[in-house]
């Protein structure tokens, strides 16, 4: 049995872009399906990622097509799960470090 516990969840799906405007118009797209109590639930989420940020000095990487490389920006990455065109965005609850409630996994030493 796993110990994860989600903050919330949301089915997601790519679908095709079938009515390209242009060659930079993307291939596909990534729709999230939101229940009002999902909803309510990821922008806590978001909330407290957010000041985790000036709480633990998250950060993550954005890449610069410039300068072809990766730059590290205040802030936090969320991923989600895709098995073929569809998927589910399912982030785990929020732990800081400061409160202590952050595995050392995620312990930056």
């Amino acid at each position: 049995m796993s110990d994860y516990q989600s903050a919330f969840s949301a089915p997601l799906q790519i679908v095709e872009n079938r009515n390209k405007r242009t060659e930079k118009s993307p291939s596909h797209s990534v729709v999230f399906n939101f229940t009002r109590e999902e909803a309510i639930k990821a922008a806590q989420w978001f909330m407290a990622m957010a000041e985790r940020v000036d709480t633990d000095n998250t950060t993550c990487s954005i890449w610069n097509s410039e300068t072809k490389s990766a730059e590290e920006f205040p802030g936090f990455a969320v991923w989600a799960s895709l098995w073929g065109k569809s998927g589910r965005l399912s982030p785990p609850v929020v732990t800081t470090v400061t409160d202590g409630s952050a595995p050392s996994r995620e312990l930056p030493f």
